[in-house]
């Protein structure tokens, strides 16, 4: 799916409908709706031929989306489409966790890289996948090479870790 079906199905997600005046409401008004659609646009203008012009001001504003939400989310992560956000602060999502579609995430989630050096000296470094229709419980803690099957539901404070 490109970026552009990705924004839309997030702004269906949001509203159960796409038209361009949700989308742009919902970016003027909803503040986890806002590092949504700042980061389809940034990945949207990486893609494209015209990147190089739009892509730098496209980052500041889903950094200052980001800061403002109180959320860590970075433009190049890779979320599948019908994402939502319904609670901005402390959320954290590594740009090396996968995550499928129709995902929500709620405030105080961390997605974590775990890395583990042998005494050989390599490094180790394994990131969470998570599927489809996904919801978790405030403050939960996913680390390393964990997958969360579809339909999965995190409800208590937990601590996953390989």
């Amino acid at each position: 799916m490109t970026e552009w079906g990705k924004l839309r199905a997030d702004t269906w997600r949001l509203f159960g409908r796409f038209r361009l005046r949700d989308l742009f409401g919902g970016f003027m008004l909803i503040r986890t709706f806002r590092p949504v659609v700042t980061m389809r646009l940034c990945q949207m203008a990486g893609h494209s031929r015209w990147g190089t012009i739009f892509l730098p001001v496209l980052k500041v504003a889903h950094r200052l989306a980001t800061q403002r939400s109180g959320i860590d989310l970075k433009w190049w992560a890779d979320i599948g489409s019908g994402f939502a956000i319904t609670h901005c602060w402390d959320l954290l999502v590594n740009p090396g966790a996968k995550i499928g579609a129709n995902v929500t995430l709620f405030n105080g989630l961390t997605l974590g890289r775990r890395d583990h050096i042998s005494p050989e000296g390599p490094r180790d470094v394994c990131y969470p996948i998570i599927w489809m229709k996904y919801g978790r419980g405030p403050h939960a803690l996913v680390v390393g090479g964990v997958t969360i099957g579809r339909g999965s539901r995190i409800v208590l404070q937990v601590v996953l870790c390989d």
